[in-house]
């Protein structure tokens, strides 16, 4: 009989209440080093058409490393060409999305592809994906225990809070043969804890936000970590004892989103070519041991309609 520690009605509530934030939320806007950003009124409707002859980009982008250095990186190489990335450094995962449908700002730079597809289904938001500057897969880590098979009765194993990197944690349990599902899931979005059916080793699964991943690590069984992170500990994907592959990953590439009326435009073809620049793909050859996959040949609508 499967293990149930939470109920997906409560996790995705979380998104949908906003309370996934990673800093904190001003009134009106979106707390950041540089203060509040406003939101202007209305719906992605009654949003002013872009004026093609403007040269500036307004970018909202998330206050971490691999982020902001190819934002800086981007900037230089736009302001050669007499373009101007206006960049907000922001900690918060909620209201990105919702300052570029509004039209507060053109793009937004902070998220993988199945958050942004089950952000637009909870808010009813039309943010697209532009392009991919990299990608984020994850595994399953243990400083417990050697291979999966060492995974005693009761264990406590960890696993991301948000629904969409929940589901993809979920999966990984399933691959590694520790769970099984009561059915083919159509994308990794829906998958939630309710969605298993046979929890043989009566495993304690335990949801927590990305930070409290990193910090109980000790503490746990085994647990979810994206690459990323396992690199802070030290971790390489040979170090996880199950490990996404290139096609399970594909939901978790970091992309520029934008709104469907940007796409297309010559603002957005600049704005790739800076962000998929040869100066940007030293900057991640040397960050972390190169060890990030540049999806950038990839189809980032292709998979958004895919995941």
């Amino acid at each position: 009989m499967a293990h149930h520690s939470t109920t997906p009605v409560t996790r995705r509530g979380l998104l949908r209440t906003g309370a996934l934030v990673v800093g904190g939320i001003g009134a009106g806007g979106v707390l950041s080093g540089c203060g509040a950003v406003e939101m202007v009124s209305g719906t992605t409707g009654t949003v002013p058409p872009r004026d093609p002859a403007d040269r500036t980009l307004r970018i909202i982008v998330t206050e971490s490393e691999p982020y902001q250095e190819p934002t800086k990186i981007a900037q230089k190489l736009l302001a050669a060409q007499g373009w101007e990335l206006k960049p907000t450094y922001v900690t918060d995962i909620i209201q990105p999305n919702q300052a570029v449908d509004e039209g507060a700002f053109d793009v937004n730079f902070f998220q993988h592809v199945a958050y942004l597809k089950q952000f637009n289904k909870d808010y009813d938001t039309s943010v697209v994906p532009l392009f991919y500057v990299y990608a984020l897969p994850g595994g399953l880590y243990s400083d417990r225990h050697a291979s999966i098979e060492d995974i005693p009765e009761g264990a406590t194993v960890a696993l991301p809070v948000d629904p969409s990197n929940n589901g993809r944690a979920i999966l990984l349990l399933r691959e590694a043969g520790l769970i099984t599902l009561r059915r083919e899931p159509e994308s990794v979005i829906e998958v939630s804890q309710s969605l298993i059916a046979q929890n043989p080793r009566n495993l304690r699964l335990v949801e927590l936000d990305q930070q409290a991943l990193l910090n109980t690590r000790q503490d746990v069984d085994l647990g979810f970590l994206s690459l990323r992170n396992a690199a802070v500990l030290g971790l390489t994907r040979e170090d996880a004892l199950v490990f996404e592959d290139g096609e399970s990953e594909r939901p978790f590439r970091i992309l520029v989103g934008t709104r469907p009326e940007f796409a297309g435009t010559e603002a957005a073809r600049m704005l790739r070519e800076a962000y998929q620049s040869a100066e940007v793909r030293q900057w991640f050859a040397g960050y972390q041991g190169g060890t990030l996959p540049l999806p950038w040949d990839a189809d980032a609508e292709k998979d958004y309609a895919q995941v």
